[in-house]
């Protein structure tokens, strides 16, 4: 077998051998939470198989080492969201998003919470027409609305854009597109407002601990100002009320 470079984390190392993933935990005792999250994830989502022949699934725990903090799992086929920025591949990420949740939808409208959904986790490849989803956030299986996911990964993919120069608009559209398509039911804008404001703070917060003062200061202005600008009138030209399956299809440029 033939092994690739070890990349490391804040809470893991990780390498990959062949098909397979060897995460291990900085902190062994960390292991068997990460362990049950990844069996929750694999037990909220079968594999899902679109009408165009589009594949939804996620990494699979193999084995588990609680000794040595090691955990196996499948590889993830293609490129990363985050790498390989594009509207037609945020249509995807909303696809999968539906199947998980729908997958375990209440009879009061409540969805299972992916709880970190975002860009860097969302493996998609072209050529197999696959999507597959890693590292599932501490929330993941609890109950709650659709806007929570949809929100982290919207903020996240204003917050890419602009940092590729890509049209935020164009590329949070293609998402939420993803999202409602075949769905029944609609986005709540008010809920989705704040979502995004939430995690803004979340990422204001974030930066201000490991910034210093004055970089903190000039990242957090500008970022504030424009993400504003781009989610509010992002959510301004998305009638949510108003979509529905035949309404939206998916980006031209989807591969």
């Amino acid at each position: 077998m033939k092994s690739h470079q070890t990349i490391k984390s804040r809470t893991s190392f990780i390498t990959v051998v062949d098909d397979v993933v060897i995460k291990k935990m900085r902190d062994i005792e960390n292991a068997p939470d990460e362990a049950e999250r990844l069996k929750r994830l694999g037990s909220l989502l079968k594999e899902e198989r679109d009408t165009d022949g589009w594949r939804y699934n996620c990494a699979k725990l193999l084995k588990v080492e609680l000794a040595t903090g090691r955990l196996f799992m499948t590889r993830a086929s293609g490129i990363s969201l985050a790498q390989e920025l594009s509207a037609s591949r945020a249509y995807r990420a909303g696809r999968w998003l539906a199947a998980f949740q729908e997958g375990g939808r209440t009879s009061d409208g409540r969805v299972p919470v992916f709880g970190d959904f975002g860009p860097n986790h969302v493996f998609i490849d072209g050529t197999s027409k696959a999507v597959t989803v890693i590292d599932p956030g501490v929330e993941i299986g609890t109950r709650g609305s659709i806007e929570t996911d949809v929100g982290y990964m919207l903020s996240s993919l204003v917050l890419y854009s602009l940092r590729r120069r890509r049209n935020p608009w164009r590329i949070g559209r293609a998402f939420v597109d993803g999202v409602i398509t075949s769905r029944a039911g609609s986005i709540r804008r008010q809920r989705l407002r704040e979502v995004l404001s939430d995690t803004r703070r979340q990422t204001e917060r974030r930066w201000k601990r490991k910034l210093p003062y004055g970089s903190a200061v000039f990242a957090i202005v500008p970022y504030r100002i424009i993400d504003r600008f781009v989610t509010a009138s992002l959510l301004w030209t998305l009638s949510f009320s108003e979509l529905s399956s035949d309404e939206r299809s998916m980006p031209t440029d989807v591969n």
